[in-house]
């Protein structure tokens, strides 16, 4: 219960908490539905290396950049933006299993992962710069 006391009197930090709360479970979704569309269109462990390795090499190349960006530009208007971007790249899937194009699914993937790689480490950097401090 403490962390919902926490939660009242950081308004600031509530916003974000919900947001990336949202973010999270909608990535986790399209994550199985992802895996589960380019099962139903390959029935290949190969095809789904291919994704899996997608999801892990934009943290590899864009987290530590992330940080030099979070230094640079609003924090905040930075996790706007990149939610905003891969927006579109969301809605890739449905275009992949109406024409059965495995390249947008994996332009999909690969986009969505590397906006979030780039959003953990911004929402993490964000946190002390809004939460009261505590001496």
């Amino acid at each position: 219960m403490h962390g919902f006391q926490i939660l009242k009197k950081e308004p600031k930090y509530q916003i974000i908490f919900w947001s990336s709360v949202l973010n999270g479970i909608g990535g986790r979704f399209a994550q199985v539905g992802s895996f589960a569309l380019l099962y139903l269109l390959t029935e290949s462990g190969v095809a789904l290396g291919i994704l899996m390795a997608l999801l892990v090499l934009p943290t590899i190349i864009f987290a530590p950049i992330s940080g030099y960006l979070a230094d640079c530009f609003h924090k905040a208007k930075l996790l706007f933006w990149t939610d905003l971007l891969r927006t579109p790249f969301a809605l890739l899937p449905i275009w992949a299993a109406i024409t059965e194009q495995l390249g947008l699914l994996y332009l999909s993937t690969f986009i969505i992962a590397s906006g979030q790689a780039v959003y953990n480490p911004v929402r993490f950097s964000i946190i002390p710069d809004i939460v009261e401090k505590k001496i």
